[in-house]
């Protein structure tokens, strides 16, 4: 596999041709003169109308334009960080992040975007939370905006990572989105047909408990002992009308809006896509030190998305890579993390943006 390399970071996996590569790059070109035009209108708005932001350390994009697993209908999401206002530095004013967001009708042009608080920003860092730590190894071809500051935060690298840090974070997203991925397809249309009817219901209902209710509709709900079993979860039959109706509708929320994708696949194909990426770049990060964007198994997180495995491979190769995490964590060479030198790079950028 030919690469193509400008610097330390990948920027693209040359399977694809020179030709394709620089149609691809003139894309992104276009797409992030004209993401940084509506966000420098959308900043300059915003220091008219809530003076907290002064200057921006950088803007890149996340989400799948970073794995290398976008298609022409994914959404645009940015992260960046920014320097505030003399009094939110000096004075007794805080602000930790500001939203950008440009609701289109025009899907390509729609984008959310945001902007950490510098403070805010390394706290995150140091914690190597996942979506965050990610920004440290962004290809320059995705910056919509960056900064001096930026590449001092970048040298610093080293004393963010912290080998504890990396493996729960990592590994503990990870594992929230294959509990949001296991979900029967059987129990998911039954937490379907019940929220519809108890969504129904009229609130006179409300304060009747489901041994009630359960007596009136016993077509409709499965009883084992005392308890009422609705899909994949379980409640006990003195608890009331609303409270199940509540807490159905959550488990269902948790799902999100992919239904589909569990009706057409029996599972969540993103969750399993996620679940498996995040493992990739866990162990990647412990092993190497650094994470490379867009990621080299983008073909196989595509085919995870798009349903080419069912839910049993996607669990035997979640068992595959979290061992894998597993041995990284045991040999890597990463220590702790250095909060003084963090601290110390914090205090110098902050003293910087007021002299």
């Amino acid at each position: 596999m030919k690469i193509i390399e400008t610097n330390k970071n990948l920027l693209w996996y040359a399977d694809e041709s020179l030709i394709d590569y620089a149609k691809w790059l003139q894309k992104m070109n276009w797409l992030n003169k004209d993401l940084k035009i509506k966000i420098e209108d959308k900043l300059e708005y915003h220091k008219k109308t809530q003076p907290k932001y002064n200057k921006t350390i950088f803007i890149a994009h996340v989400g799948s334009y970073l794995y290398g697993t976008n298609t022409e209908s994914s959404d645009i999401d940015l992260v960046g960080s920014f320097i505030p206002t003399e009094d939110y530095v000096l004075g007794l004013k805080r602000v930790e992040q500001i939203e950008l967001t440009e609701n289109s009708k025009n899907h390509q042009e729609r984008f959310d975007c945001t902007l950490y608080e510098l403070r805010k920003y390394l706290q995150l860092l140091l914690q190597n939370n996942p979506n965050i730590i990610e920004t440290l190894f962004v290809p320059n071809s995705l910056f919509i905006d960056v900064s001096e500051e930026y590449q001092e935060i970048k040298n610093h690298t080293k004393y963010f990572l912290d080998k504890n840090e990396i493996y729960n974070r990592f590994m503990g997203y990870a594992i929230s989105q294959k509990k949001k991925m296991i979900i029967k397809l059987e129990h998911f249309e039954e937490l379907v047909r019940i929220a519809n009817f108890l969504n129904n219901l009229d609130e006179n209902f409300d304060k009747m408990n489901m041994t009630e209710l359960s007596f009136n509709y016993k077509d409709l709900f499965k009883i084992e002992n005392d308890l009422v079993i609705i899909g994949d979860l379980k409640f006990n039959k003195s608890r009331t009308v609303k409270k199940v109706r509540q807490l159905v509708n959550e488990r269902l929320n948790k799902i999100g809006n992919r239904k589909e994708l569990i009706l057409k696949h029996g599972y969540d194909t993103k969750f399993g896509m996620h679940l498996i990426r995040l493992l990739i770049e866990g162990k990647m990060l412990l092993e190497e030190g650094e994470i490379i964007f867009p990621l080299p198994q983008k073909e196989l997180l595509l085919d995870i998305r798009n349903g080419k495995y069912n839910l049993k491979e996607i669990l035997d190769m979640s068992e595959h890579y979290e061992n894998g995490m597993k041995q990284a964590y045991q040999n890597t060479k990463i220590g702790k993390k250095k909060y003084e030198k963090i601290n110390e790079l914090c205090v110098k950028l902050l003293k910087e943006s007021i002299i």
